[in-house]
């Protein structure tokens, strides 16, 4: 089950991530969204607040199209309760869709957590999302 809201921005809107700006393949002719007809452009961050089930671990997956490797992606969960998880995800060459998989450990006494990708070095666009728990 994915915890996050308009993953794949389908909805044609951003809503409920804040600071997306969701594009369709004719904003930008060279590029596609992975799948359906939207995917977000990052200029700055953007972020969606979930409810965590009970589980230890998250697992989070997205397409990023980067462009080249001078942007890359900042990663966080800020949880309610306990120590924000944080990582960078470089940027690779080239407009293509890249996938990747990271998992995040919950801290024990957290129920909500908000999802933060914050971008580097110029637009990046996402697609394709999926955050699911892991007993």
């Amino acid at each position: 089950m994915n915890l996050l809201t308009n993953p794949g921005f389908e909805a044609g809107t951003a809503t409920p991530w804040a600071g997306a700006n969701v594009v369709g393949a004719s904003d930008a002719a060279w590029i596609a969204p992975v799948e359906g007809k939207w995917m977000a452009q990052v200029n700055g961050s953007m972020a969606q607040t979930i409810t965590l089930p009970d589980a230890a671990t998250l697992t989070l997956s997205y397409m990023a199209n980067s462009y080249d490797t001078t942007r890359s992606t900042s990663l966080a969960m800020l949880f309610d309760k306990g120590d924000a998880w944080t990582q960078l995800v470089p940027g690779d060459a080239g407009a293509k869709w890249t996938r990747h998989t990271i998992s995040i450990p919950i801290p024990d006494e957290a129920t909500t957590a908000t999802l933060r990708i914050t971008v580097n070095g110029g637009p990046i666009r996402y697609d394709d999302f999926l955050l699911a728990a892991e007993p």
